[in-house]
């Protein structure tokens, strides 16, 4: 039985499978999941057997009878590595040199398919101020765009940790993206949030085959907010907090895997940095914060800085359009940047140039497509 048709399984259907030895235990099981609003198999898809236990009128045998057929379902996905490539999908990131790094790191040596694959986790780290929420708002366009423009049409749930709305932003990348204010209106949702729990209850309260991204940004900043130091009063009060951070951000990060695992979610983190002594202060060397409890569930970190003077120059030579950047950033409005690969599962390390302006974060080649169709129109305009 594949994905697909777990998915597609309605709770009827899910009940009907699962051995009860009792017809009415099986009638009783299949009232209190409706009762509890749950009318698709991929809604218990997600569950532990503990909150399988939390629904009202599911005993404690009933529960372990239905976690056990959900963990029979789960493993008869298992399918040949040749054939696990036909099941991803990419999320083009506007920048040239990064998806052809990312497509040739899955799988095949031959690129099948560019940009970031579904079910990815994806920390993205640098200075304040270098790109990392443009970028993130980047790719969230990018997904709500139809499929025939290279996007997924799909949900994105953008978790900011400050109170500043990203959809005045959005809107103006959207002038270049070009996706429809409709698909923007339904399929961005935004919560201001500083809170871990607040997150997994809205991850939860969604339809998980219905969100394509899910958008962390400041991590940092948020267990920062939840957990400040200025809290702990002895070391008892120390341990117990950290334990309980710590189990909270593993369920949070468990639940963004299966997202992944099951339905193709893309997942972005952004983090901040932390200074260590003896490193050089921005380098790829310079460990992110939270480093030791984020570096295990994330498949992939992606360290963003300023680009230097050679790559800068490398840029230059693509078009006339690309700016100098022997002035400011003010005078200029963008900032070439560089976006390494620290940390990845199947990926070599790599590094691949863009700028950050006020059409997103794009490649050199595609900040000269957009230049030149800027400067086209206006000569038309004249």
């Amino acid at each position: 039985m594949s994905v697909i048709t777990i998915l597609d399984m309605n709770i009827e259907e899910f009940i009907a499978e699962v051995p009860f030895k009792m017809p009415s235990t099986r009638d009783r099981a299949l009232q209190n999941l409706k009762r509890a609003d749950l009318h698709l198999t991929r809604q218990l898809l997600m569950m532990n057997r503990d909150e399988i236990e939390c629904i009202e009128g599911i005993s404690e045998s009933t529960a372990k009878i239905l976690f056990k057929h959900l963990i029979r379902l789960r493993g008869s996905n298992l399918k040949p590595v040749s054939e696990m490539k036909q099941e991803f999908e990419y999320l083009e990131t506007n920048i040239d040199k990064l998806n052809e790094e990312l497509g040739a790191g899955y799988f095949t040596t031959s690129i099948d398919g560019v940009g970031i694959r579904s079910g990815s986790i994806i920390e993205l780290v640098g200075e304040p101020g270098i790109g990392k929420t443009k970028l993130c708002q980047s790719l969230a366009l990018q997904m709500m765009k139809y499929r025939k423009n290279s996007g997924w049409n799909k949900r994105v749930l953008y978790f900011n940790s400050s109170f500043e709305p990203p959809l005045a932003n959005m809107k103006v990348l959207n002038e270049f993206h070009k996706v429809r204010e409709s698909l923007l209106e339904k399929n961005l949702f935004v919560s201001n949030t500083r809170n871990l729990d607040e997150i997994l209850t809205h991850l939860k309260s969604q339809d998980p085959a219905k969100i394509g991204m899910v958008i962390i940004d400041n991590l940092s900043e948020i267990i920062g907010n939840q957990y400040p130091s200025s809290h702990f009063k002895g070391i008892g009060r120390l341990m117990s907090t950290i334990g309980h951070r710590d189990r909270l951000h593993h369920h949070l990060f468990i639940y963004l895997r299966q997202l992944g695992h099951y339905f193709g979610t893309i997942t972005l983190v952004t983090n901040s940095l932390e200074r260590h002594f003896g490193q050089v202060h921005f380098s790829p060397e310079f460990i992110s914060k939270l480093e030791y409890s984020i570096k295990y569930f994330c498949s992939m970190s992606l360290f963003i800085s300023r680009a230097r003077k050679t790559e800068q120059r490398e840029m230059q030579s693509v078009s006339k359009y690309i700016p100098s950047w022997s002035y400011s950033r003010e005078r200029t409005n963008s900032l070439p940047i560089t976006i390494s690969c620290t940390k990845s599962n199947q990926h070599r390390k790599f590094r691949a140039q863009a700028i950050v302006s006020k059409y997103g974060v794009r490649g050199s080649t595609e900040y000269n497509n957009v230049i030149k169709n800027q400067s086209e129109s206006l000569h038309q305009f004249k």
